[in-house]
């Protein structure tokens, strides 16, 4: 009996421990996403995103990065606050993180290389985790909530002295 009784709390203590390392492993893929999310925003390359995400998650951040480039703009991204609130296993595979981010932006002209925006937001995030072969990967992400500091609704405005004829004297109408 006391045998027994001794492989049953080495079991849990195992699998308490499993638990614990990826609780541990899928924290520090969010972390990694994260910073490599900002740097390929400022370097103009999401490739190493591939480390820590799915192939389509990193392409879904290319293709935003991409956008912006069309725009001749790029975000210089940092975040400022990463809080953890909570790490759930749907299944052997999958697991879904909670977080609270603050994050700060710099949007640049790439032609003259200035600051056009700047803007501070703060997230309630999910994270979609999947396991595939031993290795936590984002498979995907749900903004929760997020919450501006300055308003973004002019960025993409063309400046005066580069809009279309059809625009200009129409000013007044977005103020």
């Amino acid at each position: 009996m006391k045998r027994f009784s001794l492989v049953i709390i080495a079991v849990l203590l195992l699998a308490g421990c499993s638990q614990n390392k990826d609780e541990g492993e899928a924290r520090e893929v969010v972390r990694k996403y994260t910073a490599l999310l900002a740097e390929g925003y400022r370097n103009l390359n999401m490739n190493p995103l591939v480390q820590v995400a799915t192939e389509e998650r990193a392409t879904k951040a290319y293709h935003h990065m991409a956008a912006l480039g069309e725009a001749r703009t790029k975000m210089d991204a940092q975040i400022r606050e990463i809080k953890f609130l909570n790490v759930k296993f749907v299944q052997g595979d999958k697991a879904e993180v909670k977080t609270e981010e603050k994050w700060d932006y710099t949007y640049i002209n790439m032609d003259s290389g200035k600051s056009e925006f700047d803007n501070s937001v703060a997230y309630a995030l999910t994270y979609f985790l999947t396991k595939k072969s031993g290795k936590w990967l984002v498979a995907d992400i749900t903004i929760e909530k997020a919450k501006e500091q300055k308003s973004s609704e002019n960025i993409f405005n063309r400046p005066k002295d580069k809009q279309l004829p059809e625009q200009k004297g129409n000013d007044q109408n977005r103020k």
